[in-house]
């Protein structure tokens, strides 16, 4: 019983919440500083989420040099599968603003990796 209070927990905030719909959305793995400037949040908030999401086993991290990337795990079991299932009926209209900013961030990717550490300001300047 202890394993899904937790996982509740670890959904039950909303940066959290974010990142996983924004890691559903882009369909790739994302580095932290384009999850930062997608959700427009610092490093230190960012990465503690993450590091709460990971504990918890909803994501992957992966180094590539001096880049870490995030991912959404493979559901291992059917409450994982159901819990992805239920994040991905979040309203569009609720992401919106970090969707236009995902999107722009990867916009400055180089064969398909982070070339860019953290944009923060700049990233937001241009209209969304």
């Amino acid at each position: 019983m202890e394993e899904y209070i937790n996982y509740f927990k670890a959904l039950s905030d909303k940066t959290r919440l974010r990142i996983i719909c924004l890691l559903k959305k882009a369909n790739t793995k994302l580095c932290v500083c384009e999850i930062m400037d997608s959700l427009n949040q610092n490093q230190y908030n960012v990465s503690r989420h993450l590091r709460i999401l990971k504990n918890m086993g909803l994501l992957n991290e992966e180094k590539d040099g001096r880049w870490v990337y995030y991912s959404l795990i493979k559901p291992k079991n059917q409450f994982q599968k159901l819990i992805f299932e239920a994040l991905s009926t979040v309203r569009e209209d609720h992401l919106n603003e970090d969707s236009k900013r995902l999107k722009k961030r990867l916009a400055l990717r180089a064969d398909g990796k982070c070339v860019e550490g953290i944009k923060g300001e700049e990233c937001y300047k241009i209209s969304l």
